[in-house]
């Protein structure tokens, strides 16, 4: 639309048009600085949401690995082996910490035939039985034109392991290795238990035919005190007293049993410290007081102030946005009676293990710990059983949880799941609750009214645009009229 600007009437109008439309757009900027308020509170939230899901997948996510409610990841006792080729020693968390003498005489091997490449290249037809299964297989009709040799002893081994898994015989399986410089016809498992017959014959009528039988292990496990105890077994493996023994080559070893506590130490702490970065947040944003004066800059604004301005204004409107906040103080206080209710002198605490809570009861530090590690490494390694205890403990009250326990169930009512108290308030991009959630919502309805009100906008700035292109029409008439009558006059 071409706009008339007070030719006629000598007035400025889009200065007028814009000075009478202030007021409403006033109105508009309101509804828009209060969804502003609203977008930065959610984008708070999820900040919040996005600590405590990181808090949780690196402390209580029992898929992964490291995760520190899995009873692996406390073992204090560690073991050394003189010769690890001939066995390796772990240790469980009940394990009995000692010193270990292992003498190997014979591994557990699988029930095995190893048939050359030569032999097995010339041979015609092969037969194996197990638990009362015959197999046969005849090479002479497999297609061998314009295939190598390699090809041809590929096809082979397909041939058997075929039958094999036709006949459902799943324990025996037929290999090559290079290394060995043959053919392999093996159980999947070792032990005496483990046979089977075999025969082949050759395409010159010569027929091998043997009893294949595994064979068990035959070690001699001697401890600190001069016991010694004799496996003898299917497995190259086995647990004494907690401790797991793996065996791998004939031989001897000498094994020496320490405590090792440091990695165990090493992760509570960054636990703890953690947990107080994570409630110091907590406490920082409830404690936080707002300032009215300050609210969400528009366009208008924006334009009359520098970048640095702007930026100092945008942070003093973030600060204090969740102060008093009852959702964030639900779960710091939550967190809080999850520690503070193991904090006692017994043996089964916090403090007994030297974690002890800051004497910072309205500051930012409230409900945070402090740590003495010598302690801390002297209760793990003398009485590992009681700090497992007080952190990993389980039970179906809360009395009877440990802290990781108590924290793990917190988070996955507040943040977790898509059910979860906080997601249903703030939500999070990327998932189910990115729109479904209060805040979504609220956002989505100031939306809905600046849309409508900047429409009633629009349609009132055009009434009065339109309002003084009629005066200025009507004034154009006048003052062509006064012409012709001046024009009149003066002839």
């Amino acid at each position: 639309m071409t706009r008339i600007t007070g030719l006629a009437t000598g007035l400025d109008v889009d200065s007028v048009v814009q000075e009478t439309m202030k007021a409403y757009q006033t109105k508009i900027d309101t509804v828009d600085q209060q969804k502003k308020l609203v977008e930065l509170q959610q984008e708070m939230y999820r900040e919040v949401i996005t600590e405590c899901r990181d808090f949780y997948d690196k402390y209580f996510d029992m898929t992964k690995s490291d995760s520190l409610l899995l009873q692996k990841n406390w073992v204090s006792n560690s073991f050394e082996s003189s010769n690890v080729s001939v066995a390796t020693v772990t240790g469980g968390p009940k394990a009995q910490l000692d010193n270990y003498s292992i003498n190997v005489k014979q591994l557990a091997q699988p029930a095995k035939e190893k048939i050359t490449e030569a032999e097995f290249d010339n041979l015609k037809n092969l037969k194996i039985s197990v638990d009362g299964k015959d197999v046969e297989v005849d090479f002479t009709n497999i297609d061998t034109k314009d295939k190598s040799e390699s090809q041809i002893r590929t096809e082979k081994i397909k041939a058997i392991n075929e039958a094999l898994t036709k006949c459902g015989i799943t324990t025996i399986t037929a290999k090559y290795s290079e290394f060995s410089g043959g053919i392999t016809i093996s159980s999947n498992t070792t032990g005496q238990s483990q046979k089977f017959d075999i025969s082949y014959t050759s395409n010159s009528g010569a027929t091998t035919t043997k009893n294949v039988v595994g064979q068990n292990a035959q070690v001699e496990i001697t401890n600190g005190a001069g016991e010694t105890h004799v496996y003898k077994g299917e497995s190259n493996t086995v647990s004494l007293d907690g401790v797991n023994f793996k065996f791998s080559s004939v031989g001897t070893t000498q094994v020496t049993g320490k405590s090792d506590a440091k990695d165990i130490k090493d992760k509570l702490v960054k636990f703890v410290n953690d947990y107080n970065t994570l409630m110091e947040k907590l406490n920082t944003l409830i404690n936080e007081k707002r300032d009215s004066d300050y609210m969400p800059l528009t366009d208008a604004q924006k334009e009359d102030m520098t970048e640095k301005q702007i930026e100092l204004w945008e942070k003093k409107v973030r600060t204090g946005q969740l102060s008093k906040d009852n959702d964030l103080t639900r779960i710091r206080n939550a967190m809080k009676t999850a520690m503070s209710t193991l904090v006692n002198s017994s043996e089964s605490s916090l403090k007994a293990i030297g974690i002890t809570p800051l004497a910072d009861y309205n500051g930012n530090k409230n409900g945070t710990y402090s740590i003495d590690e010598d302690k801390l490494n002297s209760a793990l390694e003398n009485n590992i059983e009681d700090v497992m205890k007080v952190f990993i403990s389980t039970g179906d009250t809360d009395s009877e949880k440990g802290v990781l326990q108590r924290l793990k169930s917190i988070f996955d009512k507040e943040t977790q799941t898509s059910s979860a108290l906080l997601l249903k308030k703030a939500g999070m991009e990327g998932s189910a609750t990115s729109s479904n959630n209060t805040l979504s919502k609220k956002i989505a309805k100031y939306e809905e009214k600046i849309t409508r009100m900047q429409t009633i906008f629009a349609s009132k700035q055009q009434a009065l645009y339109s309002k003084y292109a009629r005066l200025e029409t009507l004034m154009n008439n006048l003052n062509s009229q006064s012409s012709s009558l001046s024009s009149m006059f003066s002839s």
